[in-house]
């Protein structure tokens, strides 16, 4: 019966937030998809993934934004985990993936947060309330809850921190490597998610763990560091394995790509990140910690409020700062001292510019690279809910350490007093009041032993939820005020021509247009531009040499097509009025295909290549006929970039950089015989592990 009740239990810690959280979302109420890189990455990105499953294959390559560019190097595309797979498979349709099924996704990791961290709870021997209570702190408020808007994919990796905690445990505990194999792998797993910041958090709170247990367990020192060894060892190579796919073309196209981290400017590869932004952008400075009581009106930057609910912090507070020796074989005794330096470590990192740590941070060969101090605060999250866990364990099973009822009483009345005042003159908001009085209300029921203290995990469990949908709009943020994607992405019957003509044309959209920077990846358009954090060097570099609409760079790059709200010195091919935007044409620019003989030809018909023909066009390839009236270098305006093969005539051939004049561009050339030819590339970042492409 134990285990049924421990099993039924488990699935409520995964339902609960969903019943929480999705109501809203159903009714369209609320969404996930409202914030920026939510629409611009997420949503826009999903349908890029959807589609290509649909017609048969990954797009490993994005076609649609940057001129073309690693979608995969990217790494927030995800392409490569499982779970977006098993989304693709159920919900996929040649249209793309519906807006509901992506909150679902995001719903779903909600469950697995608050699952994975009752199940590590429940291994500590934390009883079922407990359990469910910081199991529900961890899922449902602070950093992990509020990134689910604000970055997705980062909050999706995070969900599965607390698995590979568990398994970190599990492997020390009873000294099996096979956990420690799991624990790399969930790292993996998190890399695959999207983001590589929670495999970063993860791997530090696991190799801390790895640290301390050792170092408290081993007959010495030497033998410390081999038991050290042995631990990582196995969790490193399983997480380099499961994420290898990924890391191979993440580092790849890193290796090579520019970074946009806040400044003016991007930094190039291996660049540190610039000490002021380092330092300064979003970190958390000393009065924002109180946010931890007061999210509602003290708000850490960029999503980083630690949260757990009025009642939570001062458990957590009180099992953290206790001084009383831990129990031995206890949680406190065997993982305590982790906890407290995990959760010390994260405040000062927290901080930035306010402590020494973060210069420290900044040199570091990985962590340098990790910017936004800010988002340490999962480790301060992750601590504080375990303690909190501890805390209401106690007070389950014990009483409170005020024993006296004219304390009880003294201390009830002057917080209510204070919380009164404090909200009067507005320095406290309402559900801060709300959430606080619940908290008193549980400590106060905790201290009276006439109550069973079974009344007391129910209870604060209660408080919990209360506080849960009060701070429901930070987690799953309300629609009014916002452009849902699917209205933001929808189709222009402005650019029906243009989509006739995917992969012959590139279109620019100006700032004045108001449509999303990644419109192209919804729709069968390729733009110059897109939204991103990385780009391609070779291509930022050639696009830096004239930023001017009518510049050459436009013209070799096959932009055609501009739309725009303003009046512009060009072409008008169609128009708008409802909405304002003019669609107009650059009869200077270059087709997608042509002959380096022709550069600078100022008849722009001879431009066009004879017999050209699209016969075949997708994010993976494209495949051609041309016809050369003598030798000639043939110029495909797509980015030249590690992975592509070409073919001519079905016989593999060197795929080189064109240098046209005195211009070097980051285009595709190939050399071809006069005659009629059929040209293909496909796109096989793979292949040089199997043979190359097969060109000599």
């Amino acid at each position: 019966m134990e285990k049924i009740g421990s099993g039924l239990s488990a699935l409520l810690a995964a339902g609960l937030p969903a019943l929480v959280l999705l109501g809203p979302i159903w009714l369209g109420q609320s969404s996930f998809l409202v914030f920026h890189d939510a629409q611009e990455q997420t949503y826009a990105w999903w349908q890029t993934l959807a589609i290509a499953w649909q017609q048969g294959y990954l797009p490993l390559w994005d076609s649609h934004i940057h001129g073309g560019h690693s979608f995969v190097g990217e790494i927030q595309s995800a392409v490569f985990y499982p779970l977006s797979w098993l989304w693709l498979v159920f919900f996929s349709s040649p249209e793309g993936m519906p807006r509901l099924a992506i909150e679902g996704f995001i719903g779903l990791h909600f469950c697995i947060a608050s699952w994975s961290m009752f199940v590590l709870l429940r291994h500590w021997r934390l009883g079922v309330w407990a359990c469910l209570f910081g199991a529900l702190c961890f899922a449902l408020f602070g950093p992990v809850a509020e990134r689910a808007s604000a970055q997705p994919n980062i909050f999706v990796g995070l969900t599965w921190l607390p698995l590979a905690v568990l398994f970190t445990s599990l492997h020390l505990e009873r000294s099996r490597l096979a956990y420690a194999v799991l624990a790399g792998m969930i790292i993996g797993l998190q890399i695959l998610s999207g983001h590589a910041q929670p495999a970063f958090h993860t791997g530090l709170l696991c190799g801390a763990l790895c640290i301390f247990w050792h170092l408290a367990n081993a007959p010495n020192r030497v033998a410390a560091l081999t038991q050290i060894a042995r631990s990582g060892v196995p969790m490193g190579a399983a997480a380099l394995l499961i994420a290898s796919p990924q890391l191979f073309l993440t580092l790849e196209y890193l290796a090579d790509a520019y970074r946009w981290i806040g400044g003016n400017a991007p930094i190039g590869p291996g660049d540190s990140v610039p000490r002021k932004i380092f330092l300064h952008h979003y970190v958390v400075s000393p009065a924002q910690f109180f946010g931890v009581f007061d999210p509602w009106l003290i708000r850490a930057d960029d999503a980083n409020t630690t949260n757990l609910t009025t009642l939570g912090a001062l458990l957590a507070l009180w099992v953290g700062l206790a001084r009383a020796p831990a129990e031995v074989g206890s949680l406190l005794h065997k993982y305590g001292k982790w906890l407290r330096v995990i959760a010390v470590f994260a405040i000062l990192a927290m901080l930035g510019h306010w402590t020494p740590l973060a210069d420290v941070l900044r040199k570091l060969p990985v962590s340098g690279q990790i910017r936004e101090l800010g988002r340490y605060a999962i480790l301060l999250q992750f601590s504080a809910c375990v303690f909190a866990a501890v805390g209401l364990d106690r007070l389950c099973q014990s009483a409170f350490p005020i024993t006296t009822l004219r304390r009880r009483l003294v201390i009830v009345l002057a917080m209510g007093f204070l919380l009164t005042v404090a909200f009067v003159a507005n320095v406290i908001s309402k559900p801060a009041v709300i959430s606080a009085a619940m908290a008193l209300l549980v400590l106060f029921v905790a201290t009276m032993h006439s109550v069973p203290k079974r009344v007391v995990g129910p209870l604060a469990m209660v408080c919990t939820l209360v506080a849960a949908f009060m701070y429901r709009d930070f987690t799953v943020p309300q629609v009014r005020g916002h452009v849902m994607p699917e209205v933001a992405f929808a189709a222009l019957p402005l650019l029906a021509g243009v989509e006739s003509e995917f992969g012959l044309t590139r279109i620019i959209f100006e700032d004045s247009a108001g449509l999303p920077k990644n419109y192209a990846n919804v729709r069968p358009l390729q733009s110059k531009a897109g939204h991103s954090a990385t780009m391609y060097r070779p291509y930022f570099d050639f696009l830096s040499q004239d930023w001017s609409l009518n510049s050459e760079v436009n013209d070799l790059l096959n932009v055609r097509y501009v739309v725009s709200a303003d009046a512009l010195d060009l072409p008008l091919v169609a128009e708008d009025k409802v909405r304002g935007l003019r669609l107009y044409s650059r009869p200077s620019a270059y087709p997608r295909v042509f002959l380096a003989s022709r550069f600078r030809d100022p008849d722009l018909l001879q431009r066009q290549p004879l017999g050209f023909k699209l016969l075949a066009y997708s994010e993976m390839g494209m495949r051609f006929q041309i016809e050369l009236p003598q030798d000639d270098r043939v110029v495909v305006s797509e980015l030249d970039y590690p992975g592509w093969c070409a073919q001519l005539d079905g016989v593999p051939v060197p795929i080189e950089r064109a240098i046209l004049g005195d211009l070097k561009t980051p285009l595709r050339s190939l050399l071809a015989a006069a005659g009629k030819h059929e040209v293909s590339f496909e796109y096989r970042p793979f292949a040089r592990f199997f043979g190359g492409c097969g060109a000599s």
